[in-house]
């Protein structure tokens, strides 16, 4: 049998004699030497950049599109807003302009009364009100005087779309009213047919029109809308009907003829464009006051 192996009394003191012995001496060597630099070394985390959690917030594209839009559209309206000393006389900016005198009148006896930020000249401040100007123009738009021609009644039906922009910023001390909008009408011809037995018979029609803007006259060619006239459902109209019918809407030039369907349109914007200032300042009326009655107000405000 082998001799039993001598211990020592130094638990620190290896027997270099013994296999086993060499062998852990080695691994604590190495463990040793390879372990602090592994401990210290930094973690780099941008490999993992490109996974996504899905607890994480992804922006929705459709929002940050539309955002920028609008943003393109407050940068364009304050251009004009810069541009604004030039007046075209008979124009929608010169229509506002004599709309909005009552209104700046009102403001001269309360300017005393006004904080130094709304009363200095040099101050300026913006508000978005399409949500108003589009609401108040859909209801405009709704009410246009119908026409008696071809032996039928030709009228607006209903209002499909409108949309836009519009801002009001207090530049130097007054009120600029800035809007570029563009809506849709839905007419249609009504008549009786030729016989008792053909009853009432009816033709539909889309008018488009874009791009009417502070900067659009009224009463001549410069900066004119595009205006454009589809037909929907034209089945019962013969050729002659068709285009006595497409003259009596005037969708063909600007300013439309007198006595057209879309005459009375510019009549109705005419109207809308000099009732602006107020729809809008009360429009703004409403939001603060929602805005003070709002749950969470009283509280923000302690």
């Amino acid at each position: 049998s082998e001799p039993p192996i001598p211990r020592s009394s130094d638990p620190l003191r290896c027997d270099r004699s013994s296999p086993r012995s060499a062998l852990g001496a080695a691994c604590l060597l190495i463990a040793a030497f390879w372990w602090r630099p592994i401990r210290d070394m930094p973690v780099n985390y941008s490999k993992f950049d490109h996974i996504v959690d899905s607890d994480d917030d992804v922006p929705d594209p459709k929002v940050a599109q539309e955002a920028d839009r609008r943003r393109e559209v407050a940068e364009q309206l304050k251009a004009r807003l810069a541009g604004g000393a030039e007046r075209v006389d008979g124009g929608a900016t010169d229509q506002l302009r004599h709309g909005s005198a009552s209104v700046d009148q009102q403001d001269v006896s309360s300017k005393a009364d006004l904080p130094s930020h709304q009363s200095d000249r040099f101050a300026h401040s913006e508000y978005d009100a399409s949500a108003v100007a589009r609401e108040s123009l859909k209801v405009a738009l709704g009410q246009t005087q119908g026409l008696k021609v071809s032996g039928g009644l030709l009228s607006v039906v209903a209002v499909e779309k409108v949309e836009g922009e519009a801002m009001v910023a207090q530049i130097k001390g007054e009120s600029r009213y800035i809007f570029d909008v563009s809506f849709d009408l839905k007419v249609a011809f009504k008549w009786m047919g030729a016989n008792f037995d053909a009853g009432m018979q009816r033709a539909e029609a889309l008018i488009c029109v874009a791009d009417f803007a502070s900067e659009t006259t009224l009463e001549s060619r410069d900066n004119a809308p595009a205006v454009s006239l589809h037909w929907t459902d034209a089945g019962a109209l013969d050729a002659r009907k068709r285009i006595e019918l497409e003259q009596a809407v005037g969708a063909s030039a600007w300013p439309p003829a007198q006595g057209s369907l879309m005459a009375e349109v510019v009549q109705v914007l005419r109207r809308w464009v000099c009732k602006l200032p107020d729809v809008l300042r009360l429009g703004l009326e409403r939001e603060r006051q929602a805005g003070r009655e709002a749950p969470g107000a009283e509280a923000g405000d302690g």
